[in-house]
């Protein structure tokens, strides 16, 4: 039987995920390639994100966080393909990373959709600066830069 924290624990999972890739995507069509070409430049690719157990509990409305309930976290986010380490007072949640070790890091959940809403905002704020709406949107931090 679900218990009262799964939907909960779900949606926080499919955000977690959600803003990790959009992160990426953020990060590839900001480096616009030379990052795969220059090793110098790979730290700006793949991000990683620090949650706090104190800042899931708050989310999810637990008092605290039990090993099992840390551990379910673990694996729910495994499970969507991230990278993941247990530590004291936090998971260490990794986009996987396709080439050399380097990663984009945030300290806690906040401050990375924070930083794609800031992306997201000033990439809308910019939209005077392009000549047509095909250069607009042809520089969407967003766009899916694989298609």
């Amino acid at each position: 039987m679900p218990s009262e924290y799964d939907r909960k624990d779900e949606n926080l999972v499919k955000s977690i995920f959600q803003s990790l890739v959009n992160q990426y995507v953020i990060n590839v069509n900001q480096s616009e390639g030379v990052a795969y070409l220059q090793g110098i430049h790979e730290d700006q690719i793949f991000p990683s994100v620090n949650i706090g157990y104190d800042e899931i509990c708050r989310i999810t409305g637990r008092q605290k966080m039990r090993t099992t309930v840390k551990d379910k976290f673990k694996n729910m986010l495994e499970a969507e393909g991230l990278v993941v380490f247990l530590q004291e007072e936090s998971l260490l949640v990794q986009y996987p990373q396709i080439k050399q070790e380097g990663v984009t890091k945030f300290n806690n959940f906040s401050e990375l959709t924070d930083n794609i809403s800031n992306v997201k905002r000033e990439y809308n704020l910019s939209e005077n600066e392009y000549k047509s709406k095909e250069d607009f949107e042809l520089n969407n931090p967003l766009r899916d830069p694989f298609s």
